[in-house]
């Protein structure tokens, strides 16, 4: 993905509600038992405003929250 049509994505998350349930509801279908804010570790309005500049965002380097499992099968029984 280019840089631009990336840059066109994270715009669409930020103003797009549907799409943005769209996306998670995709995360969810493939294994991820979170949401964006899980995934990243970090609340989405947070990491918005460090895309835009409007924060000092180092921290946000470190991984995610650790509240989040992958079950890649979609099998319930599955700890991740």
């Amino acid at each position: 993905m280019s840089f631009e049509n990336a840059k066109m994505f994270v715009q669409q998350l930020q103003t797009d509600e549907v799409f943005r349930a769209r996306f998670e509801e995709l995360i969810r279908s493939q294994g991820f038992s979170c949401s964006l804010e899980e995934l990243f570790g970090v609340e989405w309005k947070t990491l918005m405003q460090c895309q835009q500049g409007d924060k000092e965002c180092s921290y946000l380097a470190s991984p995610g929250s650790g509240r989040c499992s992958f079950n890649p099968s979609g099998d319930k029984q599955w700890q991740g």
